[in-house]
């Protein structure tokens, strides 16, 4: 589709990043870059801890979660999931990346450019 950010992209194919992918609040995927785990499984698993996100809430009493991060010791990976909104909708942005990696300056650059092309984004 080419929605996501051209660093995006460079990151994947560099190897930086294993996988990106960019779906709405209903779990749609608007585009998919790297194939490191299938998108749809990702989204759901990622969605369906919408659960736990909002226990986390109550028994802390704070505002929105914005991000859940997930370590895999035996691949050795991190899985970062960032939720927000551009224009009224919701989308979750997933990352897949190696421990070491400082995710967060790339996924805030795409979740802009993103959000530059729906107008309105909450980063």
């Amino acid at each position: 589709m080419n929605i996501l950010h051209t660093a995006a992209k460079e990151a994947v194919d560099a190897g930086q990043i294993g996988q990106v992918v960019l779906a709405d609040e209903e779990g749609l995927i608007v585009e998919n870059i790297g194939r490191r785990f299938p998108p749809e499984a990702l989204v759901a698993a990622f969605l369906g801890a919408g659960g736990a996100i909002e226990r986390i809430r109550e028994l802390l009493r704070v505002g929105p979660i914005k991000e859940l991060v997930v370590r895999l010791n035996k691949e050795n990976l991190t899985l970062a999931g960032r939720f927000f909104e551009a224009d009224d909708e919701y989308y979750l942005l997933i990352m897949v990346v190696p421990p070491v990696s400082s995710y967060r300056v790339l996924s805030t650059r795409i979740i802009r450019s993103f959000s530059g092309r729906v107008e309105g984004a909450d980063v």
